[in-house]
């Protein structure tokens, strides 16, 4: 082995850990998940002290987001993955955009998985001449 051969320090990689976001008609579910699937934490627009009508509003669910920020933030997890279920409206957007409030987090991946039914479309009614 020649002298001027030096190791490589291995690189220390940081996980990476997924906030899913499902919106429902009247909530807004966020999940912290491992690569894994564990679930580690969770927040909705109830819990983050909204009732009523108030928690469908685009500003709870970015006032979830924030509070899942900042818990992300204080267990020192900096890379993210970002997944959406369900339809990528005003109340998702916001989500997204609360996430990332103060910059500390980083984005790896944005996914949008719209919801899909398992059994087909509805066919069309019959034609009555």
């Amino acid at each position: 082995m020649p002298s001027s051969f030096i190791p490589s320090k291995p690189t220390k990689t940081s996980p990476v850990y997924k906030v899913v976001i499902r919106p429902t008609l009247n909530n807004l579910f966020l999940s912290v998940t491992s690569r894994k699937g564990a679930l580690l934490h969770w927040s909705s627009s109830g819990s983050s002290g909204n009732r009523g009508p108030r928690r469908s509003t685009p500003l709870a669910a970015e006032q979830s987001a924030k509070g899942v920020s900042d818990w992300l933030y204080s267990k020192r997890m900096r890379h993210i993955e970002v997944r959406v279920v369900g339809p990528f409206g005003r109340r998702a957007r916001s989500a997204v955009r609360g996430l990332f409030h103060s910059g500390r987090l980083l984005l790896r991946r944005l996914q949008l998985a719209p919801p899909v039914a398992h059994n087909g479309l509805r066919p069309k009614k019959q034609r009555r001449v």
